[in-house]
């Protein structure tokens, strides 16, 4: 196990602890309730299996630091390993149920799971030991932080995703580049990097902005909005300091704070769709990213009617090439899979529109759909080894760019890799979002940071 440090414990052995926690729950749930239409004793063994699998993974990366791991047993346990334990207490999802599903169809996209997180891994440490871990990062203590800027347009761009009355008729020309994701990213960037030069004041009207963002988010029924925050935070901190790192009081205000995101999701969630019952399910099911991808790759046939390269060209260029009008009427594949379910595989972006639903894929089932599952497994290991390169190639004297640069590529194998909606997904969402990132960087990096007698933006 990864020793804890004087300053800190590492998350690694955080996270060790929590897997074992995980894996003797399923043990006793398997124990006291038994078998079910979904859980049986093959993927009970499994289970066990993904848990030392994941268990390999913290040792390794407690060793030596690897933010994709990292990220990767995070995903493992939160969304696959604890969805076989909500299982077995309740064997309910809504996925299961648009087509003939079983507990051997479960077992088997576990299996195919445990071996691509086994590529996964071979991707972000292949050739490692060749590349130095990319060097931590220390705001210049010569430099100063003006945060007037930042937080003005974070707290704009919430009150325009809030629908702000008073700005309604600028949403159109704003909503442009002022995204409220890319704006929380950047100001958790600046807080990480300059924390130490930042004043009292400073610190406070940075957190106040933080809160507007997760009330605001909340309150119009976003679900996710502690979980976002906390993602980013991760990925900052990861790509400033080189490792995560908490002292032991942390840990426990994170256990504390789990009941306070649990609320916040129960809220939101009756905020979006009042007449749906709250209960333990809704949670379960919302956390089941192992029900999206055994459920796609027990029904890879009518899937790839729409999770091919063909339907991806046609709506990247409806949807982020052509504004205003379509070619091809070609919806994102993600919006299509409720409608095959529905026996209606051929649709309209106005029927989309009209009925919006987005279902998962993951980083298992489309490339399972695309390739089959031996040249799935290949194309999973190529991409994880491009991001982890990508990463460890990153260089610049801006320490703020490279910290913005690095946090964002944990985002985008996070968001875009492990949780893909699509292929064609990403590539519409690199288009809308390259303009606004590199206006905002450019903004950030000119004022947020100042060194005196140096080009401001740059640190030596």
């Amino acid at each position: 196990m990864p020793a804890d440090r004087a300053d800190g414990i590492d998350l690694s052995s955080f996270l060790i602890a929590v897997n074992a926690v995980i894996a003797a729950a399923i043990l006793v749930l398997y124990a006291v309730r038994g078998p079910n239409d979904y859980v049986g004793t093959y993927t009970v063994c499994l289970s066990l299996a993904f848990a030392a699998q994941n268990f390999f993974f913290l040792l390794v990366t407690g060793r030596r630091p690897n933010p994709f791991l990292l990220l990767l047993v995070v995903h493992a346990l939160v969304f696959y390993e604890l969805r076989v334990a909500t299982l077995l207490w309740e064997p309910w999802s809504m996925v299961f149920v648009r087509n003939s599903f079983g507990a051997a169809d479960l077992g088997n996209g576990l299996l195919f799971v445990i071996l691509s997180n086994f590529a996964i891994f071979f991707g972000v440490t292949a050739h490692s030991e060749k590349y130095a871990d990319p060097a931590p990062l220390a705001g210049d203590g010569r430099a100063s932080v003006r945060l007037l800027l930042p937080v003005l347009l974070l707290n704009i761009a919430v009150l325009l995703e809030f629908n702000f009355k008073a700005l309604s008729a600028l949403k159109g020309y704003l909503g442009i580049f002022l995204n409220a994701d890319i704006l929380l990213l950047f100001s958790l960037v600046v807080m990480v990097l300059y924390y130490d030069v930042m004043s009292k004041r400073q610190k406070a009207l940075l957190f106040c902005s933080i809160f507007v963002f997760i009330a605001s988010r909340t309150v119009s029924g976003s679900r996710s909005a502690m979980v976002t925050l906390c993602f980013y935070l991760f990925c900052v901190w990861f790509g400033v300091n080189g490792r995560v790192l908490f002292r032991k009081k942390l840990y426990m205000a994170l256990l504390a704070a789990l009941p306070v995101a649990v609320s916040l999701f129960l809220f939101a969630t009756a905020v979006r769709s009042p007449r749906l019952q709250l209960q333990a399910r809704t949670i379960f099911d919302r956390i089941g990213f192992l029900d999206m991808s055994s459920e796609v790759i027990a029904n890879r046939l009518p899937y790839s009617a729409v999770i091919n390269f063909e339907h991806y060209f046609k709506s990247v260029v409806d949807s982020g090439l052509t504004p205003g009008f379509s070619v091809f009427e070609a919806p994102k594949a993600a919006n299509l899979l409720s409608f095959i379910n529905n026996g209606m595989p051929a649709v309209s972006l106005k029927a989309v529109h009209e009925n919006y639903e987005s279902d998962m894929f993951t980083v298992y089932a489309e490339p399972y759909v695309l390739f089959g599952p031996v040249w799935g497994l290949i194309a999973i290991f190529a991409a994880a080894f491009l991001f982890q390169r990508a990463y460890r190639s990153l260089a610049g004297r801006d320490l703020f760019k490279l910290a913005v640069f690095r946090a964002t590529l944990l985002v985008l194998f996070y968001t875009y890799f492990l949780d893909s909606f699509g292929i064609d997904w990403f590539l519409v969402d690199m288009i809308r979002f390259a303009v606004p990132f590199t206006i905002l960087l450019f903004l950030f990096a000119k004022y947020a940071q100042y060194i005196p007698n140096h080009r401001s933006g740059a640190s030596k």
